[in-house]
């Protein structure tokens, strides 16, 4: 059992490894990415749902950091316990700025975790995929 982990560490390793040296790959500086994790904060009503909460100056503040391109996805979790924000910011001490205009943290409806998040380039690791299956007429999925 030992051989056979180690055997598929081993081959995903390599595969991660080939598909990264790709000279179209991983080789752009990316801006850094942030995960908030919201949970409720002090003022949060409890048995409200999140849209019961009063979070409307939230809503808007997330609308104008999509506007300006900071905030890439956000929503509620569907067991309403809080939600999660995945934003570009140039550093933690820029990125807790922001969270800091925030109505819901400035409230105390919410509270948050700010968590670093490394995203892939899965189209390009995609592309290159595909171009490596080209030029050897080979499947290279596995």
């Amino acid at each position: 059992m030992i051989r056979l982990v180690f055997g598929v560490l081993t081959f995903l390793v390599g595969v991660t490894n080939s598909v990264l040296a790709d000279d179209r790959v991983g080789n752009e500086e990316s801006p850094s990415t942030w995960l908030v994790i919201y949970s409720p904060g002090p003022s949060w009503t409890q048995g409200k749902p999140v849209g019961e909460q009063g979070l409307e100056g939230h809503f808007h503040w997330l609308l104008d950091l999509y506007a300006n391109g900071t905030m890439k996805l956000a929503g509620p979790f569907t067991d309403d316990s809080g939600g999660m924000v995945v934003l570009e910011a140039a550093d933690s001490a820029t990125a807790h700025g922001l969270l800091a205009g925030d109505p819901a943290i400035e409230h105390g409806i919410m509270q948050y975790e700010l968590r670093p998040l490394r995203l892939h380039p899965w189209d390009a690791y995609l592309e290159a995929r595909e171009r490596r299956r080209q030029q050897s007429g080979n499947d290279t999925s596995r």
